[in-house]
């Protein structure tokens, strides 16, 4: 039996979560599963990229400033102070998809699921046979000019 090394979609690893990191004037951004793994990854880039360490104590000095966006801070353990702003994204991935989804597409009945604005279509249809007259009436006067010579 083959050994398939391929990921199905649903078992794909989905960072729903990310805390953008800042410190003095630099930023980082870092993504994660889930809000426990949050705290994780944010420990791990500050040593990474800004050589410090420090805990993200959400809980504690958390606010939320928007639908699921919180902002908050934290003192590494040489004093520095960390700016963090958390938030999910797996809601804003399905309400794009749900807004595009009804725009157009085939699936569904009623108005709401018509493809675009229809007079913009009838307008083009219209310019186009429009164009097609005007070329079909040069070539014509082209054609009587090049018999009659």
């Amino acid at each position: 039996m083959r050994n398939n090394n391929k990921k199905s979609s649903k078992n794909r690893f989905k960072n729903n979560w990310y805390v953008e990191i800042e410190v003095g004037k630099k930023m980082h951004k870092s993504f994660a599963e889930t809000e426990r793994d949050i705290g994780w990854q944010f420990t791990q880039a500050l040593k990474r990229h800004f050589k410090l360490s420090a805990h993200m104590n959400s809980e504690k000095s958390r606010e939320e400033i928007g639908k699921d966006l919180w902002q908050g801070w934290s003192i590494s353990t040489c004093g520095k102070r960390i700016n963090w702003v958390m938030g999910f994204r797996g809601n804003r991935v399905a309400e794009a998809a749900s807004i595009i989804g009804g725009l157009g597409g085939s699936a569904g009945k009623g108005a709401s699921k018509v493809r675009g604005d229809s007079n913009y279509y009838q307008l083009l249809r219209i310019k186009g046979l429009e164009k097609r007259r005007k070329n079909s009436i040069k070539s014509e006067k082209t054609n009587k000019n090049n018999d009659s010579m």
